[in-house]
């Protein structure tokens, strides 16, 4: 095993952050989209009163805050933009689509047009209306802006974007303000997930004014709409204040404001006295007084996979992948690593119809892998495999893995070299990993649809196939599927999609991953949905005294 090191940038677009703690399996089909969790307080309310406390205290492994809602690169970022910002759907705890600044929408018989009505009432944290003018200006800043951004590519759906990020059109011909109340936005093809679409973090509504001076003034003044306005900012925390004017009502209750803070100095702090509220990584080499906190075990809507470089000699053959993934004890990559693992087969981590659902991960099998490489070899006509180049990013996953894997290699009598690096932003990571026959990376999904997994990796014409993977079948099933109304119909044919996967095995699945959260026993009716980063006007937390 060899060693390289390559400097990078820690502001990874894959992190899995603390409020994916709260995210959930979705263990059935259908439109049997779940309830939600809520955390009641151990005592009843008729034995605890309010405390005076108005503030929830949340402490998080960020490295910085960002809240340019168009350059989220964790989960946390997502978090922080959803209290700001608003668009015009959002999810709620069940995953359903439900009316943020559009109060109704209309949908044409063959669902290629959607109209949608504004709140009269909506306004920005600055004072200003919120018009359709400005949702329209929202969109074409994203898009003219961050063209190769994680969901540019989706956006596509919308009639003339392709024309408008060529600049060939100086607007969107799709999307359409045909009054300061109604906006109108044409599809190119029915598209089954669009209302989901419109709750991502990168379709939320700015102001025009703030929009006009550019990508720092949306750092800067961080003016939206959602139901918290930053009133407070500094190198290790932010204040956020709940919005009086936010159309919500029922938004204005409980506490009334939330105070982020690093988990360094502030944050450490706060952990050292026990004064903090909320936080989702066991902290270790602090002197927490548990017994204050209640535990919380969450399995996430996340996946660990081992990528294979799919045009790279040798992982460029299906049977050298396929014999990797014979012979490797996952389980054993995790072991003492001190993470929550559960070992999967499956791609997708997400419900989809399997014939073989609930059977257990195959066992290793490290003899029958070495044979099937001799045979490799033998057909080949060559004596040895050159050697395997492997990106080791030391902000996703502890050192020890990757070791792991490569003394794996060697065993199977692999030469192989580790390049380690700090995690990129993601169009630079994407990039660079493409390079390397193996890269490994944990994937959080922003949407509860399994299109946002399959046509984010595998499409063979994706900014963001990581593995170089092209099969016209899967193209095919993919596209069949992005225009498939029935939802049966549609997780059949990405059940389709993922045999072809666990048979190509572009990526070997490893785990998905579970989370910890730690909760003051206090605070009661917190209730968040599947994907653990809805807005916070949908809980009603309140604090009450010991």
């Amino acid at each position: 095993m060899n060693q390289s090191s390559v400097p990078g940038q820690k502001t990874p677009g894959i992190l899995v952050g603390f409020y994916s703690a709260l995210v959930l399996l979705l263990l059935f089909a259908g439109v049997k989209l779940y309830r939600s969790f809520n955390f009641p307080s151990r005592r009843s309310a008729g034995q605890v009163q309010q405390a005076s406390d108005d503030t929830l205290h949340l402490v998080t492994l960020l490295a910085n805050f960002n809240l340019n809602p168009y350059v989220t690169e964790n989960v946390e970022d997502v978090f922080l933009c959803n209290q700001v910002y608003s668009g015009l759907v959002k999810l709620d705890q069940a995953m359903i689509e439900i009316p943020d600044l559009a109060q109704r929408w209309s949908i044409s018989p063959d669902r290629k047009r959607y109209t949608f009505y504004l709140r009269p009432e909506a306004r920005f944290h600055n004072g200003e209306p919120v018009t359709a003018f400005d949702v329209q200006a929202s969109f074409e800043f994203y898009l003219r802006h961050y063209p190769r951004g994680y969901f540019a590519e989706f956006f596509k759906v919308i009639q003339g974007v392709d024309q408008f990020q060529r600049k060939s059109r100086d607007h969107i011909s799709g999307l359409q303000a045909l009054d300061s109340l109604t906006l109108r936005i044409d599809l190119v093809r029915p598209y089954p997930p669009f209302l989901k679409l419109l709750s991502v973090v990168e379709a939320k509504v700015l102001p025009r004014s703030v929009l006009a001076a550019g990508a720092q003034a949306i750092i800067d003044r961080a003016t939206g709409s959602g139901p918290f306005q930053l009133v407070k900012r500094s190198k290790h925390a932010l204040v956020l204040k709940r919005f009086p004017e936010y159309w919500m009502p029922s938004s204005r209750r409980g506490f009334k404001y939330v105070q982020v803070l690093l988990n360094k100095r502030s944050g450490e702090r706060l952990l050292e006295e026990n004064r903090f509220d909320l936080i989702y990584y066991l902290v270790e080499g602090y002197d927490i007084d548990f017994e204050q906190y209640n535990r919380f075990q969450f399995p996430t809507l996340s996946i660990s996979m081992l990528n294979l470089n799919c045009r790279r000699f040798p992982t460029n053959l299906p049977a050298f992948r396929r014999a990797l993934a014979v012979g490797m004890n996952k389980a054993a990559l995790f072991k003492n690593l001190g993470s929550l693992e559960q070992i999967t087969d499956y791609p997708c981590p997400l419900y989809l119809p399997r014939p073989d659902e609930g059977r257990e991960p195959a066992l290793p099998d490290l003899s029958r892998a070495q044979a099937m490489l001799a045979a490799i070899k033998d057909s080949l006509g060559i004596d040895s495999f050159p050697s395997l180049e492997i990106a080791a990013d030391t902000n996703y996953f502890p050192l020890e893995l990757y070791r792991k894997f490569s003394a794996y290699l060697d065993t199977l009598g692999l030469d192989n070299r580790l390049h380690f690096y700090q995690s990129l932003p993601w169009e630079q990571e994407r990039e660079f990993v493409r390079k390397f026959h193996f890269s490994f990376l944990t994937w959080n999904l922003d949407l509860p649809d399994p299109q946002f997994f399959f046509d984010l990796f595998f499409k063979s014409d994706s900014p963001s196939n990581l593995t170089n993977y092209t099969d016209p079948e899967v193209d095919a099933l993919l596209e069949k599927a992005a225009q498939t109304i029935a939802l049966n119909q549609r997780l059949q044919l990405y059940a389709q999609v993922e045999a072809h996967i666990m048979q190509d095995l572009p990526i070997i699945p490893l785990s998905n991953i579970k989370e910890i959260l730690y909760l003051r026993k206090n605070l009661r009716n917190i209730s968040l949905n599947r994907l653990g980063i809805a807005s916070l006007d949908l809980s009603s937390i309140e604090k009450f005294s010991n």
